[in-house]
């Protein structure tokens, strides 16, 4: 730590015996010892990094004592606050003022102008490239115009002529035909046996079903009634209330089987029997031929 601020005190020259061989003439011991305090201060704030306080010590003991190497401390202030401009202007106006320096120490103060000088380069922006222009479209020749020749003239439509009337004439009366007066037809005398057959068998079919749903019906009551009395198998009552259901059922399960064959027996016989109105339309169509004499 300590080689670090023997090395910061090397950078930053402090009034030795120049400053000593300037001072003003009847400068007292007092003010000559504030002069050192105010000095001493300046590096404890550089050497701190308390670089703004130190520019304004120094500024103030140059405006006081016109001692050159003020200035060049300043300068190093500036130029740790990476300010080049304010750098490079107390370096400049050090090397201006101080007469006695050694090429050395002109040397090293060029160095730090130079420095500064690259680190300005460096910040710079970069040049913006001039716009290069381009040039304006050129308007295309519009086409010449081209000549529409005029439509035709429409076609008169001319509507065809009407044939001529040619006056057809007229067929002659002919005699009324004396018809023989046709007998009125007479409804078939024998009955249709197939249709009445076939409304048998529906009426049977109708009368088994509900014998089939009774039985069904009675035999579902007395299973219920055998369940709810928790009625064993092994009492004899119970057994006759078994095969009574079971007997029922067979019996209803017959009827509906029965009812279903004779709805499909007598919808067959409706359909292969023909009805009476077809005979009588025939005999009548028969008649009425007879009669014209036209078949």
């Amino acid at each position: 730590m300590w080689v670090a601020v023997v090395l910061l005190l090397s950078q930053v020259a402090l009034p030795g015996g120049a400053a000593a061989q300037d001072r003003r003439p009847g400068l007292s011991k007092a003010a000559e010892d504030a002069k050192r305090e105010l000095e001493k201060k300046a590096h404890v704030a550089f050497v701190a990094g308390h670089y703004d306080d130190a520019i304004n010590i120094l500024a103030g003991l140059y405006s006081d004592f016109r001692d050159p190497t003020y200035l060049r401390n300043i300068g190093r202030c500036y130029q740790r606050l990476k300010n080049p401009d304010r750098a490079i202007s107390s370096f400049e106006e050090y090397l201006l003022r101080a007469k006695a320096i050694t090429p050395a120490e002109r040397t090293e103060v060029q160095g730090f102008i130079r420095d500064m000088e690259d680190l300005k380069r460096k910040a710079a922006p970069a040049p913006v490239p001039a716009p290069v222009p381009v040039p304006a479209p050129v308007a295309a020749p519009a086409p010449a115009p081209v000549a529409v020749p005029p439509p035709p003239p429409p076609t008169p439509v001319v509507a065809p002529s009407p044939p001529p009337l040619v006056s057809a004439p007229l067929p002659a009366p002919r005699a009324p035909e004396l018809l023989a007066a046709a007998p009125a037809p007479r409804a078939s005398s024998h009955l249709n046996v197939g249709r009445v057959a076939a409304v048998a068998f529906v009426g049977l079919a109708v009368a088994a079903a509900a014998g089939g749903l009774w039985a069904r019906s009675s035999a579902w009551t007395t299973y219920d009634s055998a369940t709810k009395a928790n009625c064993p198998s092994s009492m004899p009552s119970c057994a006759n209330l078994a095969d009574k259901v079971s007997s029922r059922n067979r019996l209803a399960a017959g009827l509906l089987v029965g009812a279903s064959l004779s709805v499909a027996v007598g919808a067959t016989l409706f359909v292969l029997s023909p009805s009476v109105s077809d005979g009588v339309t025939a005999s009548a169509s028969g008649l009425n031929l007879a009669a014209h004499g036209r078949f």
